[in-house]
């Protein structure tokens, strides 16, 4: 079962007789490079990956709606870099020792600690279409 893993748990205040209501557990996700994946599995990480990037747009779009009120909280980094295969792996696993280092046990976090939404996706940036901002010309 997929509580069993810790990505999920009940709330249990929610759920009554046979209907159970879950919440997602902010838990590390990583796949590994190279992951070999059964067409099914495929599909459903497909799709369970787009599940999560809907959250992630919404968690993208809180952060520049609440930027302002935010007080300092809410920080957004945006960037592209021309990297190697290697750099790409050393870059992630050096992205994932500074996530350890600054993790606390969410059992006994500080008292001035929030809880904080945290995503990397790193992948070429080839072959997309570029969105385009309107141009003064194109507003009048």
């Amino acid at each position: 079962m997929v509580a069993d893993l810790n990505l999920i748990a009940e709330i249990e205040e929610k759920s009554t007789g046979r209907e159970r209501w879950w919440k997602s557990l902010m838990a590390d996700i990583f796949t590994p490079p190279g992951l070999v994946m059964t067409a099914d599995e495929r599909e459903a990480a497909v799709k369970i990956g787009a599940l999560k990037m809907t959250q992630d747009l919404s968690l993208v779009v809180s952060a520049y709606t609440g930027y302002d009120s935010a007080a300092g909280w809410n920080q957004i980094q945006r960037s592209g870099l021309w990297m190697t295969k290697d750099q790409v792996a050393a870059f992630v696993e050096e992205y994932q020792t500074l996530l350890r280092k600054y993790a606390t046990d969410p059992e006994d976090p500080p008292p001035d600690a929030r809880r904080m939404a945290v995503r990397l996706v790193v992948l070429p940036d080839e072959g997309r279409p570029q969105l385009a901002l309107p141009t003064e010309a194109d507003s009048d």
